[in-house]
């Protein structure tokens, strides 16, 4: 006689095992502004993300790996590798079932800065020792060191070569806030990217110079001049988690 009990236990055997087997593509789709894939390909513990693009940056061919024993302790993590042209290095997501979110990296190397389809500054951006908790409802901790040099390179496009940019990672309010600052010659510039809970990210690009040249150019780059702090700014939207 067959008890309830053993239809319960191969009913949870069947479910868990066509859960771990399931394709990769059925949990992992693209999302407007933030990744997308030609295909995901593996099982959703080890999937592989073909020609994956991070915004308008090229990250290559994307492992994923989710470590099934953390799920026993409630949480989802999963370590990221990135091997693209324009992006490289790991990261690991933490997703807790409490609503936090985790995002860490010991490095990630940026090449180039992406100003519209077209149009792409030189230079590295690298953020090393990245760990940005997120409540629910708060930033609980940020840290991470920022530097780059893209704007000091991009003379022939911008007319002037812009400042060396620094920075770091801190909570702001709800967000966790990475963001750069660089001035020289009177030029000064301030890159600001905010990431929230949610997994939205807000980004803004400012600029301040005295070159009717450079301001010309920043113009046609669609850098709008503020009127109240006379500097060009350029602001956008985008997802930082892959859902």
């Amino acid at each position: 006689m067959i008890r309830i009990w053993h239809v319960a236990v191969f009913g949870l055997a069947l479910a868990g095992g066509a859960v771990a087997f399931a394709p990769a593509q059925a949990f992992l789709q693209p999302t407007p502004d933030g990744l997308s894939f030609a295909r995901a390909s593996g099982t959703i513990w080890d999937a592989t993300l073909t020609r994956a693009r991070i915004g308008q940056l090229d990250a290559g061919d994307v492992g994923i790996r989710v470590s099934a024993a953390d799920l026993l302790f409630g949480r989802v993590v999963a370590d990221i590798d990135l091997s693209g042209r324009d992006i490289t290095g790991a990261a690991r997501l933490q997703l807790g079932m409490d609503g936090e979110r985790r995002l860490t990296s010991d490095e990630l190397l940026l090449q180039g800065l992406p100003v519209s389809e077209t149009l792409r500054l030189p230079g590295q951006t690298s953020l090393r020792n990245v760990d940005v908790l997120l409540g629910s409802d708060a930033c609980i901790s940020a840290q991470g060191i920022l530097e780059s040099d893209t704007l000091m390179r991009s003379g022939e496009v911008l007319g002037v070569n812009g400042p060396m940019m620094s920075g770091a990672a801190a909570c702001h309010g709800p967000v966790g806030r990475l963001v750069m600052n660089g001035e020289r010659d009177g030029e000064s510039a301030q890159l600001v990217l905010d990431l929230a809970n949610s997994g939205a990210a807000q980004w803004s690009v400012q600029y301040r110079t005295e070159n009717p040249e450079v301001a010309l150019r920043l113009a046609a780059f669609g850098l709008l001049l503020q009127s109240d702090s006379g500097s060009y700014e350029k602001r956008g939207a985008a997802r930082w988690l892959p859902f």
